[in-house]
């Protein structure tokens, strides 16, 4: 089957199954194993959940580049359920060092150009944001239980990290993304998005934008970002921002408009130094603060703290 070698041939099932596969196969070697021998697939269905406790490819060890790693994902990864009948997420675990991908987007936002997770259950794990940095663009599109964790991400060439259908599910864990042209993250059709103790700063337009979709953000920082720190458009968007700081944005700290919820909590929320407004408010926005009104949310923006046009801007205790 492998081998002209009789002896390798003729090994029982068993031998192949527990002592070959079992000790010799990484699951990189294994994925593309299954893909060309039926017999290796069956042993994979098996041994993958009996015996490994989570599915690890290592950039730079087990494959050299993250478009690579991404890419054999992409083909070949298909989930699998441990003894309990909790799914295993396959994690891409980055080296220390810059990892650059193959795409990214252009001006003219021409989103094939982007590095697409096309799986679902996928974890990209760094070294942490000062160590392990990601230069290109990432797509989700309708894909669930995607994270992101410890790394920093940028494109000098448009948006970091693009979200989209009403699929989709990504969570980002302690990151920064920076330095992006135009915004560090985009969420829209739909999408539910989790950002934990990350920030957002120095990209040319949001921080993070969002049009259609559920954010919850949570210690976080939006941080001179050329327009927004935050934007929330659209009837279909929710976002929850719980001790987040949004400050010196060349706009406003929070832009909320044209249908969106926002709900603002945590007594370490500060909106201040942005050089338009605090939290700008219009189209039938509704922004609620469960703060109390003497709890110092906004303060010393340059235009105003709080505007509100056809909108509303109010607190809950």
């Amino acid at each position: 089957m492998f081998s002209t070698d009789n002896w390798v041939n003729h090994q029982t099932e068993d031998i192949w199954r527990y002592e070959i596969c079992q000790t010799f196969l990484n699951v990189v070697e294994f994925a593309k194993m299954r893909a060309t021998n039926k017999t290796i697939n069956g042993y994979w269905r098996v041994f993958i959940p009996k015996f490994m406790r989570k599915a690890v490819i290592r950039v730079q060890k087990d494959i050299p580049r993250l478009p690579q790693a991404l890419a054999l994902a992409n083909a070949m990864w298909v989930p699998y359920y441990d003894k309990n009948g909790k799914i295993v997420p396959l994690e891409i675990e980055l080296s220390e060092g810059v990892h650059s991908l193959e795409g990214s987007a252009l001006p003219s936002q021409q989103y094939d150009r982007y590095t697409k997770i096309k799986r679902s259950h996928i974890t990209i794990v760094g070294k942490g944001e000062e160590l392990t940095k990601i230069c290109g663009a990432l797509y989700v599109n309708n894909q669930q239980d995607i994270k992101i964790e410890a790394v920093t991400l940028t494109n000098s060439n448009g948006t970091g990290l693009f979200v989209v259908g009403e699929e989709a599910s990504v969570d980002v864990s302690e990151c920064t993304i920076k330095d992006c042209k135009f915004n560090g993250m985009q969420v829209s059709n739909g999408s539910w998005v989790r950002v934990n103790k990350s920030d957002f700063t120095e990209n040319g337009q949001c921080g993070l934008r969002i049009y259609g979709g559920t954010l919850i953000a949570d210690e976080c920082d939006f941080i001179e970002n050329g327009t927004q720190g935050v934007c929330c458009t659209g009837d279909s968007t929710v976002a929850k921002l719980d001790n987040c700081t949004m400050c010196y944005n060349c706009w406003d700290g929070l832009f909320a408009g044209y249908g969106a919820v926002v709900d603002i909590r945590g007594t370490a929320t500060e909106l201040y130094a942005n050089w338009a407004c605090g939290i700008r408010a219009k189209a039938r926005a509704k922004v609620f603060i469960h703060l109390p009104w003497e709890h110092n949310t906004t303060h010393d923006n340059i235009a105003h703290d709080q505007d509100e046009i056809d909108s509303i801007i109010t607190n809950i205790v």
